[in-house]
């Protein structure tokens, strides 16, 4: 039984990582048509896998819809 930490959560927020799935997600975006990308072809664009994209989006303040 692997030992767990006592110390609190930390609350989630932007790392690093996020804000560059963010910045590739937001550069596909701008080259898109101006209906978008489903997630799939933002998956292909930027290489990027499909949690990737959501945490990128995430940063980029994308809404779904």
């Amino acid at each position: 039984m692997p030992l767990r930490s006592k110390r609190p959560a930390r609350p989630r927020e932007a790392r690093p990582l996020s804000e560059h799935y963010g910045d590739l997600v937001r550069v596909a975006l701008m080259e898109a048509r101006p209906a978008g990308l489903h997630t799939y072809q933002l998956m292909v664009a930027t290489l990027l896998t499909r949690s990737q994209v959501a945490r990128g989006a995430a940063s980029a303040g994308c809404r779904g819809g």
